[in-house]
């Protein structure tokens, strides 16, 4: 999320050898929504133990990394496309705490669903952003899809002064797109959120899944899907690998697949792994 989301302090411009350009930070400016937005999550964070900062710094790690990796492949994210999608999240979850903060906002919003017969009735406001939440970046992009049709028209309004949180057409299209992106991760949070589940035998198949989906976005050969989304696609998968390794260190993730009955050495077989690899995985069963 990094890509749609954090700005960095630093301004930084990387230059590729053919004269294109993969982003310029300079160029992107820290507006007063950004600036708030960032206000409000460093202030979550605080009650976090630091947790919340010592993610971000690795995710800006990887985004680096993976804005270079992906150059490589010809994958170029433009400074205009970087611009919109690092205003998307700000601009989402800002209009998101401004109305629910406001009585007169929220009742006028409120009007605005009521009059709207074409909703379902499943949601009465914009979800909040809350940076320490499991899925609440998907639920707060996910209920401003919702209520397109009422942001569009409450932000019209000069008088409410929320004009600057009005999206432009390429960031609609984006947060419909970025929607179907995080779909891939909710499974995972929402298990991983749930109290008394066992959890260690669905970690790797989790961590396999989410590689699988997030494979498909980097091999689209169709150019159907934006740089951008290819990009954060390619740092999500930076992450994942990272964390993956990881697991190596705890023979227990791979105990616990194959004392599952309906997993088994097969799960790692299905998955192509070297007949040398389930032969370690066999013996830290039975050692």
């Amino acid at each position: 999320m990094s890509f749609f989301f954090k700005k960095y302090s630093s301004k930084k411009t990387t230059n590729v050898s053919d004269d294109r350009l993969v982003v310029e930070y300079e160029d992107i400016d820290t507006d007063e929504i950004i600036n708030e937005e960032l206000e409000i999550d460093d202030s979550t964070a605080e009650d976090d133990n630091g947790h919340g900062l010592y993610n971000y710094e690795v995710a800006a790690t990887l985004h680096e990394q993976a804005i270079q990796i992906m150059h490589r492949q010809s994958i170029i994210v433009s400074a205009a496309e970087m611009k919109e999608a690092l205003q998307l999240m700000p601009k989402v979850s800002g209009l998101a705490h401004h109305i629910n903060d406001s009585p007169t906002l929220c009742e006028e919003f409120d009007q605005l669903v009521q009059r709207n017969n074409q909703l379902d009735g499943s949601k009465w406001t914009l979800d909040r952003h809350v940076a320490t939440r499991w899925n609440s970046d998907f639920q707060c992009l996910l209920s401003c899809k919702y209520f397109q049709k009422e942001v569009e028209q409450i932000t019209a309004i000069s008088k409410h002064g929320l004009t600057s949180y009005q999206l432009s057409a390429n960031q609609w299209s984006l947060l419909k797109d970025l929607i179907d992106a995080l779909e891939i991760f909710k499974e995972a949070t929402d298990l991983f959120s749930q109290k008394d589940v066992p959890l260690i035998m669905d970690v790797l198949p989790i961590f396999f899944d989410i590689w699988l989906s997030l494979t498909d976005i980097l091999m689209d050969k169709k150019n159907r899907i934006r740089p951008i989304l290819k990009v954060a696609a390619k740092a999500a998968l930076l992450m994942i690998e990272k964390y993956t390794i990881l697991t190596s260190e705890s023979e227990v993730y791979y105990i616990a697949i194959v004392m599952c009955p309906d997993q088994k050495l097969d799960w790692f077989k299905e998955r192509d792994y070297h007949d040398e690899q389930i032969e370690e995985i066999k013996d830290m069963v039975v050692k």
